[in-house]
Protein backbone atom coordinates (compact mmCIF):
# COMPACT_ATOMS: atom_id res chain seq x y z
CA UNK A 1 0.00 0.00 0.00
CA UNK A 2 2.47 1.88 0.89
CA UNK A 3 4.66 1.88 -1.94
CA UNK A 4 1.77 3.11 -3.97
CA UNK A 5 0.36 5.57 -1.34
CA UNK A 6 3.62 6.97 -0.41
CA UNK A 7 6.39 6.00 -2.79
CA UNK A 8 8.79 8.61 -1.86
CA UNK A 9 8.48 7.59 1.53
CA UNK A 10 9.00 3.90 0.69
CA UNK A 11 12.06 4.63 -1.48
CA UNK A 12 13.47 6.68 1.18
CA UNK A 13 13.00 4.04 3.90
CA UNK A 14 13.22 1.04 1.82
CA UNK A 15 16.21 -0.61 3.62
CA UNK A 16 13.90 -0.01 6.94
CA UNK A 17 11.04 -1.85 6.30
CA UNK A 18 11.30 -5.46 7.92
CA UNK A 19 10.11 -7.56 4.09
CA UNK A 20 13.02 -5.51 2.84
CA UNK A 21 15.65 -6.60 5.23
CA UNK A 22 14.31 -10.41 5.14
CA UNK A 23 14.72 -10.41 1.35
CA UNK A 24 18.25 -8.83 1.53
CA UNK A 25 18.94 -11.51 4.02
CA UNK A 26 17.12 -14.64 2.13
CA UNK A 27 19.37 -12.95 -0.60
CA UNK A 28 22.73 -13.48 1.14
CA UNK A 29 21.46 -16.84 2.44
CA UNK A 30 20.90 -17.72 -1.33
CA UNK A 31 24.12 -16.56 -2.97
CA UNK A 32 26.31 -18.15 -0.25
CA UNK A 33 24.69 -21.34 -0.74
CA UNK A 34 25.00 -21.43 -4.19
CA UNK A 35 28.58 -20.35 -4.22
CA UNK A 36 29.29 -22.95 -1.49
CA UNK A 37 28.48 -25.57 -4.19
CA UNK A 38 29.74 -23.93 -7.16
CA UNK A 39 33.07 -23.14 -6.20
CA UNK A 40 33.45 -24.46 -2.87
CA UNK A 41 36.47 -22.88 -0.55
CA UNK A 42 37.04 -20.01 -3.16
CA UNK A 43 37.63 -16.76 -1.69
CA UNK A 44 34.48 -15.55 -2.89
CA UNK A 45 32.40 -18.43 -1.61
CA UNK A 46 33.98 -17.51 2.01
CA UNK A 47 33.10 -13.45 1.10
CA UNK A 48 29.42 -14.20 0.88
CA UNK A 49 29.45 -16.92 3.67
CA UNK A 50 30.89 -13.88 5.81
CA UNK A 51 28.08 -11.05 5.09
CA UNK A 52 25.41 -13.72 5.77
CA UNK A 53 26.54 -13.87 8.89
CA UNK A 54 27.49 -10.42 8.92
CA UNK A 55 23.33 -9.78 8.03
CA UNK A 56 22.02 -11.55 10.14
CA UNK A 57 24.07 -9.91 13.04
CA UNK A 58 22.86 -6.71 11.84
CA UNK A 59 19.03 -8.04 11.60
CA UNK A 60 18.58 -7.68 15.58
CA UNK A 61 19.75 -3.83 14.83
CA UNK A 62 16.59 -3.51 12.21
CA UNK A 63 14.42 -5.15 14.08
CA UNK A 64 15.16 -3.04 17.28
CA UNK A 65 14.59 0.09 14.96
CA UNK A 66 11.44 -1.36 13.85
CA UNK A 67 9.84 -1.82 17.07
CA UNK A 68 11.52 -0.52 19.47
CA UNK A 69 12.33 3.47 20.46
CA UNK A 70 16.12 3.59 19.90
CA UNK A 71 19.19 5.73 20.32
CA UNK A 72 19.25 7.82 16.17
CA UNK A 73 21.58 5.48 14.40
CA UNK A 74 24.66 8.16 13.55
CA UNK A 75 25.16 8.99 16.89
CA UNK A 76 24.66 6.99 20.08
CA UNK A 77 24.77 10.10 22.38
CA UNK A 78 21.45 10.53 23.95
CA UNK A 79 22.03 14.31 24.51
CA UNK A 80 23.19 14.61 20.77
CA UNK A 81 20.65 12.76 18.97
CA UNK A 82 17.39 11.78 21.20
CA UNK A 83 15.25 9.28 21.37
CA UNK A 84 13.68 7.78 18.03
CA UNK A 85 10.09 6.75 17.36
CA UNK A 86 9.96 3.23 16.51
CA UNK A 87 10.02 2.99 12.27
CA UNK A 88 7.04 1.10 12.92
CA UNK A 89 4.65 4.12 14.27
CA UNK A 90 5.97 5.96 11.76
CA UNK A 91 4.67 3.41 9.08
CA UNK A 92 1.37 3.08 11.03
CA UNK A 93 0.82 6.80 10.66
CA UNK A 94 0.98 6.70 7.27
CA UNK A 95 -1.41 4.10 6.66
CA UNK A 96 -3.56 6.15 9.29
CA UNK A 97 -3.61 9.33 7.07
CA UNK A 98 -4.23 6.91 4.29
CA UNK A 99 -7.04 5.30 5.33
CA UNK A 100 -8.96 8.96 5.99
CA UNK A 101 -8.10 9.83 3.03
CA UNK A 102 -9.03 6.52 0.59
CA UNK A 103 -10.09 4.41 3.65
CA UNK A 104 -13.01 2.55 1.50
CA UNK A 105 -10.70 1.77 -1.80
CA UNK A 106 -7.98 0.83 0.30
CA UNK A 107 -9.88 -1.54 2.64
CA UNK A 108 -11.31 -3.26 -0.90
CA UNK A 109 -7.86 -3.25 -2.63
CA UNK A 110 -6.11 -4.56 0.32
CA UNK A 111 -8.48 -6.69 1.94
CA UNK A 112 -5.72 -7.55 4.65
CA UNK A 113 -6.76 -4.02 6.14
CA UNK A 114 -9.85 -5.23 7.62
CA UNK A 115 -7.72 -6.49 10.54
CA UNK A 116 -7.22 -3.42 11.88
CA UNK A 117 -9.74 -0.34 10.17
CA UNK A 118 -13.69 -0.85 9.62
CA UNK A 119 -15.10 -1.18 6.69
CA UNK A 120 -15.58 2.64 6.57
CA UNK A 121 -12.03 3.60 6.78
CA UNK A 122 -12.16 4.23 10.33
CA UNK A 123 -9.94 2.52 13.13
CA UNK A 124 -10.59 -0.12 15.24
CA UNK A 125 -10.02 -0.03 18.86
CA UNK A 126 -7.62 -1.82 20.85
CA UNK A 127 -10.60 -3.42 23.02
CA UNK A 128 -12.04 -4.42 19.46
CA UNK A 129 -8.50 -5.94 18.37
CA UNK A 130 -9.02 -7.95 21.56
CA UNK A 131 -12.56 -9.13 20.78
CA UNK A 132 -11.84 -9.92 17.51
CA UNK A 133 -8.98 -11.88 18.48
CA UNK A 134 -10.70 -14.07 21.17
CA UNK A 135 -13.50 -14.33 18.65
CA UNK A 136 -11.11 -15.62 15.84
CA UNK A 137 -9.39 -17.97 18.47
CA UNK A 138 -12.94 -19.40 19.38
CA UNK A 139 -13.80 -20.60 16.13
CA UNK A 140 -10.75 -21.65 15.34
CA UNK A 141 -10.69 -23.78 18.50
CA UNK A 142 -10.27 -26.94 17.07
CA UNK A 143 -7.22 -26.35 14.72
CA UNK A 144 -5.35 -24.29 17.12
CA UNK A 145 -2.30 -26.73 17.16
CA UNK A 146 -1.78 -27.43 13.93
CA UNK A 147 0.94 -26.87 12.44
CA UNK A 148 1.78 -24.23 9.92
CA UNK A 149 4.34 -22.92 8.11
CA UNK A 150 4.95 -19.61 8.15
CA UNK A 151 7.49 -18.15 6.17
CA UNK A 152 9.62 -21.08 6.87
CA UNK A 153 8.75 -21.01 10.42
CA UNK A 154 6.48 -24.19 11.55
CA UNK A 155 4.00 -22.84 14.32
CA UNK A 156 0.66 -23.48 15.46
CA UNK A 157 -2.29 -21.83 14.03
CA UNK A 158 -2.75 -20.36 17.54
CA UNK A 159 0.71 -19.18 17.88
CA UNK A 160 0.24 -17.42 14.43
CA UNK A 161 -3.23 -15.71 15.24
CA UNK A 162 -1.69 -14.03 18.29
CA UNK A 163 1.26 -13.32 16.95
CA UNK A 164 -0.50 -11.28 14.09
CA UNK A 165 -2.60 -9.60 16.91
CA UNK A 166 0.31 -8.95 19.32
CA UNK A 167 2.47 -7.26 16.25
CA UNK A 168 -0.57 -4.90 14.96
CA UNK A 169 -0.98 -3.66 18.31
CA UNK A 170 3.08 -3.23 19.37
CA UNK A 171 3.52 -1.42 16.13
CA UNK A 172 0.94 1.10 16.44
CA UNK A 173 1.23 3.80 18.69
CA UNK A 174 -2.29 4.61 18.97
CA UNK A 175 -2.80 0.73 20.23
CA UNK A 176 0.01 1.33 22.61
CA UNK A 177 -1.13 4.27 24.56
CA UNK A 178 -4.65 2.25 24.56
CA UNK A 179 -2.98 -0.45 26.13
CA UNK A 180 -0.62 1.32 28.50
CA UNK A 181 -4.62 3.34 29.10
CA UNK A 182 -5.93 0.10 29.70
CA UNK A 183 -3.31 -1.22 32.16
CA UNK A 184 -3.22 1.85 34.09
CA UNK A 185 -6.83 1.92 34.97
Amino acid sequence: MLVSCEPRFYRANHDSFLIEREAIRTSYKKIAEFMAECVPNSEFSKKTERELVVSEKQEKKYNDCYFNKHIGLISTNPILEGEVEPFAFRVSELVDAQMCTNGWNLVKRFPLLKLVYNEDGTKKTHAQLLKEKREWINKNINRLQEPINVDGTITTIGSNISKIYDTIIETDKDYVNQMEQEFTY
